[in-house]
């Protein structure tokens, strides 16, 4: 049996071979209105337009989603980095004002006027006795900057106490609240009533204030300086000059401080928030020196007393006779 009479005894077939003889005839005939482009790619292209927008939309939202990310990731770091330097930029200037604030805290020292001509050394403090707080601290400035034992050390606005131990690169500093203080004790005096007296530290288990000391009077008068009055050394003692300023009479806390012989001094130098210190490189020589110039000078005070009493007596002796 040839194709010829296959085809006729099968019409449905038949049909179908036609049509598909026409298609491709039609799919291969150039397309109306398109130049160089067949009926049978136009209805390709157009059958396949929407998944390939949707394919070029898919791969754009990806690409935009990856570009975002890429940009989010860059910012975020950015910011982290940002934020690394605004903390490093707080740092610095927290570092920078306390540099300025110690450099003019040392600049009031360095310029303190002294009743005493001697050279300063300005030292910061960079430790505190640990079992005796507030009562000894460490500079750090020693041997190696002309500090030794028993120096006096100040701040702006008052004595602070006396160097007891010296290394090459820092000091211990005895302060003046602190109870030991009495081994070495100022002999200081009121500004206007003259009282004279011993100034040493005090201790917490009497009651007494550990940020106070306590001017123990001498000599048989009675009389008590003023609350608020100056008291400053009187260079009578062999470690301090005379004129520093310690204190001010303070008004007595409790029964403890509210002594017949002793008045409570309240220290002019911030002795719990001592940060910068000033050493008098002034030598113990010097110092003496100075205590043996003032005992002359009261030895002539006392024999110019003694001298006008005895004029005055023999005066008396001549009116009566």
């Amino acid at each position: 049996m040839d194709i010829r009479t296959s085809l006729k005894n099968n019409p449905p077939f038949l049909l179908v071979v036609l049509l598909a003889a026409h298609l491709v005839v039609v799919l291969f005939n150039p397309a109306p209105g398109q130049v160089g482009r067949r009926f049978g790619e136009v209805i390709l292209m157009t059958l396949f337009q929407p998944f390939q927008t949707m394919i070029g939309l898919t791969s754009s939202g990806i690409g935009g989603i990856k570009d975002k990310y890429l940009v989010l990731r860059d910012a975020r770091a950015e910011n982290v980095k940002l934020q690394e330097q605004v903390a490093q930029l707080e740092t610095d200037k927290v570092k920078l004002q306390e540099e300025l604030r110690l450099a003019e805290q040392a600049g009031k020292i360095a310029n303190t006027t002294l009743p005493v001509s001697a050279p300063k050394v300005v030292a910061r403090v960079v430790g505190r006795d640990a079992t005796i707080w507030y009562r000894t601290i460490i500079v750090d400035k020693g041997l190696a900057s002309g500090i030794e034992k028993d120096q006096p050390v100040i701040t702006d606005q008052g004595l602070v106490g006396r160097v007891t131990s010296v290394a090459l690169n820092s000091a211990r500093v005895l302060l003046l609240t602190d109870e030991r203080h009495a081994s070495g004790a100022a002999i200081a005096q009121a500004s206007e009533s003259r009282v004279m007296g011993i100034v040493q530290g005090t201790s917490n288990s009497y009651g007494k204030s550990s940020l106070r000391c306590e001017l123990k009077l001498v000599g048989a008068t009675g009389e008590k300086p003023a609350v608020g009055e100056i008291i400053f050394t009187s260079g009578q003692d062999g470690f301090y000059p005379r004129g520093l300023i310690i204190g001010k009479v303070a008004t007595p806390l409790n029964a403890a401080e509210n002594s017949p012989d002793t008045v409570p001094i309240e220290p002019t130098a911030p002795l719990d928030k001592l940060e910068s210190v000033g050493v008098l490189l002034v030598s113990k020589e010097k110092i003496q020196a100075q205590k043996d110039e003032l005992d002359k000078v009261e030895r002539e005070k006392e024999q110019q007393e003694k001298d006008r009493q005895k004029k005055a007596a023999e005066q008396k002796k001549k009116q009566a006779e």
